[in-house]
């Protein structure tokens, strides 16, 4: 049922416990299954690195990052989204974000599905720190990076602390002409 599946997610901000490994193998199911959102022309521009914890630039990448401090300590690991500009022309440069955008909504709804909570973290930094994360991922001078999101293997029976902000009124987001 997409509507309580769709209700259920939400963003991890913190475990009780360090997170279970987040293996390859599932990662990769949930990008294949991020793979289906829409994308401007059907450009197909977004890529994604995942950086387990193990990985010495796990901690570089999430003091880049800058606004997960104290609640990525426990997680598994962090993904890097980013997209390929050479695929958009100069008038084109919003639909990259975009199409980040979609695609990223689609990899969190399919990490949910593999049981593994998500934060999805602001990508867009001074140049200064977005060109030191785009050093220490293989990423070509093409790429631009959009977002990060931060993995962590939800707990069987754990208590996990969530942000679920509160939805304003139906009447102030919908307008039937």
């Amino acid at each position: 049922d997409f509507p309580e599946f769709s209700r259920m997610r939400f963003s991890v901000r913190l475990f009780d416990c360090e997170s279970a490994e987040v293996g390859s193998d599932v990662i990769t199911r949930a990008v294949a299954i991020a793979q289906t959102a829409p994308q401007a022309c059907n450009r197909q521009g977004v890529r994604v690195y995942y950086v387990p914890k193990e990985n010495p630039s796990f901690q570089a990448l999430t003091r880049l990052q800058g606004g997960c401090s104290g609640f990525s300590d426990n997680a598994a690991g962090m993904l890097a989204v980013t997209v390929d500009a050479g695929l958009y022309s100069l008038g084109e440069y919003p639909l990259m974000f975009v199409d980040a955008g979609l695609f990223a909504m689609n990899l969190v709804y399919a990490l949910q599905h593999e049981r593994v909570g998500t934060c999805i973290l602001n990508g867009t930094l001074d140049s200064a720190r977005r060109k030191a994360v785009e050093e220490l991922l293989p990423c070509s001078s093409r790429e631009h990076l959009a977002l990060f999101i931060l993995v962590s293997r939800i707990p069987t029976g754990g208590r996990v602390l969530r942000g679920q902000a509160v939805r304003r009124p139906l009447d102030e987001v919908l307008t039937v002409m």
